[in-house]
C-alpha cells in the first residue's frame, strides 16, 4: 500500500513485492570499473600486466598470489557477503583476468553455505567491458555482469582496487583501498 507522510514524500511498502530484475522487467544487471580506466595492454601505467605485478600492490594481499573480491546481493549480504579469490598465477591481460575471476566466482559459488548458493544462483560473470574512444582506440575495463539478480562487488586489496578503477594519481601501484 502507499501512505502520504506529512512533508510531502509518499512512502512505499514493497515488503510483500517482488523487486528484482527480473519482476522488473529487465535483461540483467552489470557492474563495471570506473569510466576512463583503461587496463588494456596498450596502457602503459594501468595494464593488467602493471598492477598484478606491483610490488605495493601484491604486498596488499592477504594470500599471496591472490587478490579477492567481495559480492553482495540477495541472500548473500552483510556477515554473508561472499569472498571470491583470484589466483593471479598467468594473469596478465584482460581475457586472463576475466577467466581467472570467473574461475573464482565458480569456486565460491560451489561452497556449501546458503549465501554461496545463493551466489552461485545470481550467476554472476566476469567481462571485459570496451569502450571505443573517438580516436578509434579500444579501452578495456574490468566489469560483472548478472542476468538474474542485483549484486554489488568490493575490493579486498589494492590489486583488487585498481582492477576495478580505482588509482591515485593514475599509477596502478597508487591503488587505494
Amino acid at each position: 500500500g502507499v501512505t502520504e507522510i506529512t512533508n510531502g514524500s509518499v512512502g512505499v511498502d514493497l515488503s510483500a513485492s517482488t523487486v528484482d530484475s527480473q519482476s522488473l522487467g529487465l535483461s540483467g544487471v552489470q557492474a563495471a570499473s570506473a569510466t576512463g580506466t583503461d587496463l588494456s595492454s596498450s596502457s602503459a601505467t594501468t595494464n593488467v600486466q602493471a598492477i598484478v605485478s606491483d610490488t605495493t600492490n601484491k604486498n596488499s594481499t592477504a594470500v599471496a598470489g591472490t587478490s579477492d573480491f567481495f559480492f553482495r546481493g540477495a541472500g548473500f549480504s552483510d556477515n554473508n557477503r561472499v569472498q571470491v579469490s583470484v589466483n593471479l598465477s598467468g594473469v596478465t591481460n584482460t581475457s586472463t583476468l576475466v577467466a581467472a575471476v570467473n574461475t573464482a566466482i565458480d569456486a565460491a559459488g560451489n561452497g556449501s553455505t546458503s549465501a554461496a548458493t545463493a551466489f552461485k544462483n545470481a550467476n554472476v560473470r566476469a567481462v571485459v567491458v570496451t569502450d571505443k574512444q573517438a580516436d578509434g582506440t579500444i579501452k578495456e575495463r574490468l566489469g560483472f555482469a548478472s542476468s538474474t539478480g542485483a549484486f554489488q562487488v568490493e575490493a579486498g586489496d589494492r590489486i583488487s582496487n585498481a582492477l576495478l578503477g580505482n588509482f591515485k594519481g593514475g599509477m596502478a601501484m597508487a591503488a587505494v583501498v
